[in-house]
């Protein structure tokens, strides 16, 4: 299964969501008027994208990690990432011609962007995993110089 068609149900969701969009359902996104991440988070399309990304940011870590990610498929992430932050900031832009509801609810819609990019790691041959035993090598692979056995 190629990393383009993981990322299909992204695509879907976020077109769901320019739909309604275009229909001038976004202000049903949220419960309340109370503009937060948890409103945000309670609609089904915003839910799906979160969570389809973290599943995709999981499968990426775990096959570079194992060695299994391939130059061509860590290129096709790459390009769906960046399509997938285009998207969210493209759909968000068209909410801003309601001036009103948009200066109470874009540092909402933001804050969503960033969990979502965070979601899908920028280079995945750095995962967290690989981070941590460089911290840890380097942590204990220089010796204090006290300790440095001196010849002569």
């Amino acid at each position: 299964m190629g990393i383009e068609t993981k990322f299909k149900k992204v695509f879907l969701e976020i077109e769901s969501l320019e739909k309604k969009i275009k229909k001038d359902e976004y202000r049903s996104f949220f419960k309340s008027n109370k503009y937060n991440i948890e409103g945000l988070m309670s609609n089904i399309n915003y839910k799906n994208i979160y969570n389809f990304t973290r599943v995709i940011g999981d499968n990426i870590e775990i096959l570079s990690s194992k060695g299994h990610l391939s130059i061509e498929d860590e290129k096709a992430y790459q390009k769906e990432r960046n399509r997938v932050d285009y998207e969210l900031h493209r759909i968000h832009l068209l909410m801003e011609e309601d001036k009103r509801f948009w200066k109470n609810s874009s540092e909402v819609f933001d804050e969503f962007q960033d969990k979502i990019m965070n979601n899908l790691p920028f280079n995945p041959k750095r995962t967290r995993w690989t981070i941590i035993k460089r911290f840890i090598s380097k942590l204990f692979s220089k010796r204090p110089s006290y300790l440095k056995v001196k010849k002569g």
